[in-house]
């Protein structure tokens, strides 16, 4: 088998949608790249139609390497310490193959290549791509050469920002609206509370209460139901009672979530949720990228924050375009404003958050690492 200019892997579906938003653009550029996907990333790949092949999570990494043969390695990370994107990594450092990795979001900088040892670069590539200067630095403060990362935006949030423009041609959130919800009173408030699902790689190490601004209902059941049951509690209190969506994560069932069946109208856990929340008049969530999407799409959003430093995570909260509440006082005092109120949103506000040109960026990167392989032949 003749080499292949880029072998793709994800194994999250955050990982997944990245990797597919650029196939287009290595398509245009000439390059053979094929994606392949474990876990997770497999069922979201399958549901969008995007073409791919499953490896096993215990697959021997440099056997798929040697049948594979790419001269060029580019992975996503994973909240599993034991990925396979890790141990392809490893394998690709082994044979000489160069090796990049593209990074979401701003969080868990330490936690994505340490996979299950202590040091946080155990597992890093030669090159990282990350979404914004933020990023950079964090990875930078690791120890990570900075020479070696570039600043790529994310393909993803360029998408988004596309469709805010041509959503608005058919309809705006009112036909979306009665596309989704046909059954609502027009005047009845739609909230999506979007859940972030298991903690990210172990970024939230075990904490007590007292170091929460939010304690949910008195037991302790991990962050994102304490969050969930701090705006429920909030949303019972209002006169006008809106309509609740939860928004499950994509790596959780919705099933998790029965026990507050009761007061949730709809959760929801399959479709699109872009259009969900589009959809929405307003979306509550902590640093999940569905709410920076939000954002983006220019519904009015609401960031409930365990503490003071999530602030940083998503750009849309650091922007000042997202507004954040840290205890229950300013939580019971906002959300009602942003429910109610109009969406203060410019297209501006929306090109500042992310560096455009995502994927032409990437393209950029691997050049250089694709052109050095064709010249070093066909093997491995």
């Amino acid at each position: 088998m003749g080499r292949i200019d880029i072998l793709l892997f994800a194994e999250d579906p955050s990982a997944a949608n990245y990797a597919a938003l650029l196939l287009p653009a290595f398509a245009r550029q000439g390059w053979s790249a094929r994606l392949y996907a474990a876990a997770i990333a497999c069922g979201w790949l399958h549901s969008r139609g995007v073409e791919f092949t499953e490896v096993a999570t215990d697959a021997d990494a440099r056997s798929f390497l040697r049948e594979v043969n790419p001269r060029c390695v580019l992975t996503g990370t994973a909240e599993n310490p034991e990925t396979f994107g890790l141990r392809l990594i490893d394998a690709a450092h082994v044979a000489g193959i160069p090796s990049v990795a593209f990074i979401d979001a701003l969080m868990s900088a330490a936690y994505r290549f340490r996979g299950t040892t202590g040091d946080p670069l155990a597992h890093a590539p030669d090159r990282l791509l990350v979404p914004d200067s933020k990023t950079l630095a964090a990875f930078a403060s690791l120890g990570y050469p900075q020479d070696h990362i570039a600043v790529c935006g994310h393909p993803q949030c360029e998408q988004t920002r596309a469709l805010a423009s041509q959503w608005v041609s058919e309809g705006g959130p009112p036909a979306f609206r009665r596309q989704l919800f046909p059954e609502l009173d027009p005047s009845r408030r739609v909230i999506v509370f979007v859940s972030e699902g298991t903690p990210r790689f172990g970024q939230m190490p075990r904490r007590e209460f007292a170091d929460f601004g939010f304690h949910g209902r008195g037991i302790d059941k991990g962050r994102t139901k304490i969050i969930l049951e701090e705006v429920l509690d909030v949303v019972a209190e209002l006169s006008d009672q809106p309509y609740m969506v939860f928004r499950a994560h994509p790596t959780e069932s919705a099933e998790s979530y029965a026990e507050y069946g009761s007061e949730i109208d709809r959760i929801s856990s399959s479709g699109e949720p872009l259009e969900l929340i589009y959809a929405a008049d307003l979306v509550v969530g902590m640093t999940s990228m569905l709410l920076l999407e939000a954002a983006l799409l220019g519904r009015s959003t609401l960031a409930v924050l365990a503490q003071e430093s999530e602030v940083e995570l998503l750009p849309s909260v650091r922007s000042g375009l997202t507004p954040y509440v840290l205890n229950r006082a300013a939580l019971r005092e906002l959300l009602p404003v942003l429910l109610g109120g109009k969406v203060a949103w410019s297209s501006r506000g929306g090109e500042d958050l992310m560096v455009s040109g995502a994927a032409e960026r990437v393209v950029r990167v691997l050049a250089g690492l694709v052109e050095k392989g064709r010249e070093q032949g066909d093997r491995i």
